[in-house]
């Protein structure tokens, strides 16, 4: 017997869908800390109720979306310097999946932004996109990722920065 929750959604297909989403990623083997976690972000635009702290609250579910059109780009503070081993970015990209180029900006406390990668492949909502670097990025206390080209409005359910220490 399947178990309903409210208005026909099924409890097991709901927590079986959020378990695949959840784990359907590659996981960084230096993923000790998430340093974007509550941290503040900002963002070049955003639809009312998608505020850009939305994808680095930690909830999948929840999303910046900045109702725009590329070039479109979320800043995360980390608050302080740190070294960064990975970058984690899970897309929503509807109303269809095409290719997408997305860049990965830092900087320190002072001083300007440097690009640090660029991810360019097809992408679709809800596929995590990883990029780990040869080297740690050191002294990073802002990331920006921006979105550059894609047929969709910019959004993103999740910003990871990763690396070690608290």
């Amino acid at each position: 017997m399947i178990e309903l929750a409210y208005d026909g959604f099924c409890v097991d297909c709901m927590a079986y869908g959020r378990r695949y989403l959840e784990n359907n990623r590659p996981l960084s083997a230096d993923y000790l800390s998430n340093f974007a976690i509550l941290a503040d972000a900002r963002a070049s635009n955003h639809a009312e109720g998608y505020e850009p702290n939305a994808a680095i609250d930690g909830n999948m579910y929840s999303e910046w979306y900045s109702q725009q059109v590329p070039p479109q780009w979320i800043e995360v503070n980390l608050q302080e310097e740190r070294t960064i081993t990975a970058i984690e970015l899970r897309i929503n990209q509807e109303p269809e999946a095409g290719a997408t180029t997305h860049t990965i900006w830092g900087k320190g406390a002072t001083g300007d932004f440097v690009e640090l990668h660029i991810l360019s492949e097809h992408t679709e909502a809800g596929q995590w996109l990883y990029y780990e670097p040869d080297e740690p990025w050191s002294d990073i206390q802002y990331i920006r990722v921006e979105t550059t080209d894609s047929p969709s409005e910019v959004a993103w359910y999740e910003v990871r920065v990763l690396g070690y220490g608290n």
